[in-house]
């Protein structure tokens, strides 16, 4: 298996800000907690005031499909990729999360998106990029072991072509685990 360096398939950088909250402004400031299966939860968004919006945006700016890193975590690594960006524009992200933006050309970013959430690759990436934090039984990430960081020189036909299988795969599970709750239905 060949392999290649994220950093030759994505751009990799650490986004967020600390910001000035407040009611009234028109611009969302969301959080690592705020992005749950993919889509943003806007009923927990913060509004915030920009000291300068147009670089603030420009710097932190969240796109669909970005691959997004805590910066610090325990042994159990959560992953998280924004698929549903909705309409919203002004939107920053607040808490210094780390993006993986893949090229489209090289890489499919939901295949990267899963494979990093393999049990394989998570522990992977604990040992390689992810060292010591200052408190006890964190880690904190590298964003240069980051772009280092190997994976799978797959050709992106055969990624789409895995991401359709394991599509059917998760149909046909849904599919069997509903035929087996309605095993009780009538008791």
């Amino acid at each position: 298996m060949k392999y290649i360096k994220i950093e030759d398939l994505a751009h990799v950088s650490q986004k967020g800000k600390s910001i000035t909250k407040s009611n009234n402004g028109n611009f969302y400031a969301v959080s690592y907690a705020n992005i749950e299966n993919g889509k943003i939860d806007f009923s927990k968004v913060l509004k915030c005031n920009l000291s300068n919006p147009y670089m603030d945006l420009k710097m932190y700016d969240i796109e669909k499909d970005d691959i997004i890193l805590p910066p610090i975590t325990r042994k159990n690594l959560i992953i998280k990729q924004l698929e549903d960006f909705e309409t919203q524009r002004n939107m920053i992200y607040s808490s210094r999360a780390v993006y993986i933006r893949t090229d489209p050309d090289i890489y499919n970013a939901t295949f990267l998106y899963h494979l990093l959430s393999t049990e394989k690759y998570k522990k992977k990436l604990l040992e390689e990029v992810y060292s010591d934090g200052s408190y006890k039984d964190t880690y904190q990430i590298s964003i240069e072991r980051l772009k280092k960081f190997k994976v799978p020189n797959i050709p992106i036909e055969e990624q789409k072509k895995r991401l359709e299988t394991e599509n059917k795969i998760i149909t046909q599970i849904d599919k069997l685990q509903k035929e087996f709750l309605a095993l009780y239905d009538d008791i």
